[in-house]
């Protein structure tokens, strides 16, 4: 599901590059970044190490940028649970995070135990007050003090982020596919361009390039297809990118052919990361209550929507596999998409 020579990679070289990205944001930015430490810190007693995180570390800031800070304290303290805060600092915004160093090491303890291989994860830690951002965020984040510690850590990320990737790869597709029936075209751009950007993450995740949020995620994406070292990845990047060009170029009459390169881009991305495609059915999203309604219809509840389906249609819908999308006809394909954005219908998968 990994790729790990992908991940020994990048991590070789990140503590450094943090180091650089940094100071080259403060040096372009006239800061000084001894006084923000030691105004960030101001309001705290104890031991602390500074992470420096997100867009400064990755070297994605720019002129109006926020300079987001993790502070972990690294000595028992009396620090109860994790603490937010927004400061502003010569003109600026400056996020910051305090966590305790125990609850730190807790939350990577039990995030290891969770993860089943290849399944997907919520990104979401149950029980814990740390969130799974907080930990991306701590991985790739830069100490001036401690340097990157927590680098080691990314294999357990990727394994948790990769499967969710491509889950909403899949969910995308198969929304594009009932958009191309429903006569949709709009939709159906959109669906493929955020099937596309999906396995964009998938693949960066695998590699140990992992965002807990999706911004800059082209920027990212043009820096990383530039930077794989392994012949799988860099075949499945290039195929990407031709799915993405095709997805820029489309006409009319190219839907199906678009369609198509968004399904090898899936299957050949699977491969890639020997990670089993599967099958995945439609039926009622959970929570969502069905009653009968007039004479051949089913009223739909749920907490997005509601919507009264005729009985024929719902049977054909529930239980149909993602492989047998195309066989729909276009009204079907049409209420088919209404439910799934309506988050009445949803995706079950089988290995």
């Amino acid at each position: 599901m990994i790729l790990q020579d992908e991940i020994d990679h990048y991590v070789a070289g990140a503590e450094v590059a943090g180091r650089l990205c940094t100071e080259d944001f403060f040096r372009k930015a006239k800061l000084d970044r001894g006084e923000l430490e030691r105004f960030a810190l101001r309001p705290f007693e104890g031991e602390y190490a500074t992470f420096y995180v997100s867009t400064v570390v990755r070297g994605l800031a720019g002129s109006l940028s926020d300079i987001d800070l993790i502070l972990v304290r690294e000595d028992e303290g009396t620090l109860g649970s994790p603490m937010s805060h927004m400061l502003f600092h010569g003109g600026r915004r400056v996020g910051v995070k305090v966590i305790p160093r125990a609850q730190l090491d807790a939350a990577f303890e039990g995030l290891s135990r969770a993860v089943v291989p290849g399944a997907p994860a919520s990104l979401v830690l149950p029980q814990s007050p740390i969130r799974w951002a907080d930990l991306e965020r701590i991985v790739n984040g830069y100490s001036f003090t401690r340097g990157a510690p927590h680098l080691g850590r990314l294999p357990l990320l990727a394994a948790t982020a990769t499967p969710t990737f491509l889950e909403t790869l899949r969910e995308q597709a198969a929304y594009a596919a009932v958009a191309r029936l429903a006569g949709q075209g709009h939709a159906l751009h959109g669906y493929v361009a955020n099937a596309l950007s999906a396995a964009m993450d998938a693949l960066m995740a695998a590699s140990g390039r992992i965002q807990s949020n999706n911004k800059w995620t082209f920027e990212r994406w043009r820096r990383f297809s530039g930077e794989v070292v392994t012949s799988g990845a860099r075949d499945i990047a290039s195929q990407i990118e031709r799915a993405r060009l095709q997805l820029m170029e489309v006409t009319d009459g190219g839907a199906d052919r678009l369609l198509g390169a968004l399904a090898e881009t899936r299957d050949r991305l699977h491969r890639v990361l020997d990670a089993p495609l599967g099958e995945s059915t439609l039926d009622l999203a959970e929570g969502v209550q069905a009653h009968r309604y007039l004479a051949g219809s089913t009223s739909l509840h749920g907490v997005r929507g509601v919507a009264i389906v005729p009985d024929p249609v719902l049977e054909r819908l529930r239980g149909l596999s993602d492989r047998h999308l195309t066989e729909l006809e276009p009204a079907e394909g049409l209420s088919a998409l209404v439910l799934l954005q309506r988050s009445l219908l949803a995706q079950t998968v089988r290995a």
